[in-house]
């Protein structure tokens, strides 16, 4: 048998995950539209919007970078790829997927790196 407690537990803590999610969706949706305005902007020639882009996914990217293990080649890597998207933004099919955009070519770059030390470390 349940008790009182338990079920009232239950029935706030669906009702809180499911207005997070609400709100996470919310905000996902605005983020991405953003990051497209962001983008347009920034390939136009806007500093601030280029600025404004790179400072909000850099912290996302170089955790995903981090996860490597490649060290400081890690933040180099993370620089290549807004490299790439300053040369290759404009042929962004859905400007709305910057981030897997990011994520993608950011996975890229890292394996790139790895490839490039194994082929470092077996040259005797």
């Amino acid at each position: 048998m349940t008790s009182r407690i338990a079920v009232a537990h239950r029935w706030r803590t669906e009702r809180r995950d499911k207005c997070v999610v609400s709100v996470s969706r919310q905000r996902s949706a605005d983020h991405d539209a953003n990051d497209a305005e962001l983008l347009t902007a920034a390939l136009s020639g806007d500093a601030a919007a280029w600025e404004l882009m790179v400072s909000r996914h850099t912290p996302y990217l170089r955790s995903l970078a981090a996860g490597y293990r490649i060290g400081d080649e890690g933040r180099d890597a993370v620089q290549t790829t807004f490299l790439r998207l300053f040369e290759r933004g404009g042929s962004i099919r859905d400007p709305r997927a910057l981030k897997g955009w990011l994520r993608t070519t950011l996975h890229h770059e890292c394996l790139a790196v790895i490839r490039r030390r194994s082929r470092e470390t077996s040259i005797p």
